[in-house]
C-alpha cells in the first residue's frame, strides 16, 4: 500500500454529543470531499439505522457491498494498550512512528477510497467523524494515510445535558467527568505528538457557518464558498452518528440549527460543580 496514492482523511476529534455528526455533513459540502461519518462504528453492523440516502446499509449503493465482504474498522485498542497511550500522554512521550501497513481498517479505507473515486474521481478526501481518541492515534500509526485532524468543542454545559438526556440520574456525572478527561488527554496528545490541527467549536458552527467553514478551509485547502448551495446539491451516505442530524440532510437540508440551549435544569450542587469544575 505505500506504493500507491495515499489516502487524504480528514478526522474529526472530540466528545461525544459535539456536534461532530453536523460538522461532518458540512465538510462534505466540497466538491472535494466525501462524508462517511462515524466509520470506527461501521464493524458494528448498524444495519437498522437507515442511510442518508434513503436505502437501508444493505442495499445502499455504496455501503451494501461492504457488508457482504465482512470488513472491519479500528474502534477501541485492549485495556493495555489505553494504559500505554495515556501513560505517554501524561509522561509526555510522542506515539510510534508510521508502521502499519495491512490492518483490516487500511484494507477497508483503501476499497472505498478507490470505489468512491471510481464513481467521482474530484473526490480527494474522506471524512471520519469518530470522535475517538484512541482511533486517531491507530490512523498516525498507518502508512498511505494522510491526516487532516480537526478538533471540535462545545460549551460544557450543553455538552453534559446531552448525556443526561440519555440518563438523567448518572448523566450528570458521566458527562462531566468525560468531558473534563477526554478534553485533557485531546489537548495534550496533540500537543506531544505535534498533530497539525484546526480547533472549532460547535457554538461558531451554529452562529457563523459560512465564516467557520472558510477557516477550516485555509487549514484543508479546500473552498467552502456557498457551501449551502452546495450541500443541497450532494447526495449523502451516511449511517452512524447523530439519528436527528442524518435525518435532517436525508430529507434535505434546510440550515444550521443551533441546539445550544439546555431544556432541562441543573439543581445547586451540579450547578455549583460546573461553576468551578466544568
Amino acid at each position: 500500500m505505500s506504493n500507491d496514492k495515499p489516502i487524504k482523511l480528514i478526522y474529526i476529534i472530540g466528545m461525544s454529543f459535539s456536534g461532530s455528526t453536523l460538522l461532518g455533513f458540512l465538510l462534505g459540502s466540497g466538491k472535494e470531499v466525501e462524508n462517511l461519518g462515524q466509520l470506527k462504528t461501521f464493524s458494528r453492523r448498524q444495519i437498522s439505522r437507515t442511510c442518508t440516502c434513503g436505502d437501508a446499509p444493505l442495499v445502499c449503493s455504496l455501503w451494501g457491498k461492504y457488508y457482504d465482504g465482512n470488513y472491519q474498522t479500528f474502534d477501541k485498542p485492549s485495556v493495555f494498550a489505553k494504559i500505554r497511550m495515556i501513560s505517554n500522554i501524561l509522561l509526555k512521550k510522542k506515539e510510534g512512528v508510521k508502521q502499519l501497513t495491512d490492518t483490516p481498517d487500511l484494507t477497508f479505507l483503501k476499497a472505498i477510497h478507490d470505489d468512491i473515486q471510481s464513481f467521482n474521481s474530484q473526490i480527494n478526501y474522506l471524512v471520519d467523524t469518530s470522535n475517538s481518541i484512541w482511533r486517531l492515534a491507530y490512523l498516525l500509526q498507518c502508512q498511505g494515510i494522510e491526516l487532516k485532524v480537526i478538533y471540535l468543542k462545545r460549551e460544557v454545559n450543553s455538552n453534559i445535558v446531552s448525556f443526561m438526556k440519555r440518563n438523567r440520574l448518572l448523566g450528570f456525572w458521566r458527562g462531566i467527568f468525560t468531558y473534563k478527561i477526554k478534553h485533557y488527554l485531546i489537548s495534550k496528545f496533540l500537543a506531544i505528538n505535534q498533530v497539525p490541527n484546526v480547533s472549532v467549536s460547535y457554538e461558531e458552527i451554529c452562529a457563523i457557518p459560512q465564516k467557520t467553514l472558510s477557516r477550516i478551509g485555509i487549514f484543508l485547502n479546500i473552498n467552502y464558498d456557498n457551501f449551502s448551495t452546495h450541500i443541497r446539491q450532494r447526495q449523502y451516505h451516511v449511517i452512524g452518528g447523530n439519528r436527528d442530524t442524518s435525518k435532517q440532510f436525508r430529507d434535505g437540508f434546510q440550515g444550521v440549527e443551533n441546539k445550544n440551549v439546555p431544556k432541562e435544569k441543573f439543581n445547586s450542587l451540579q450547578s455549583f460543580i460546573l461553576k468551578y469544575f466544568g
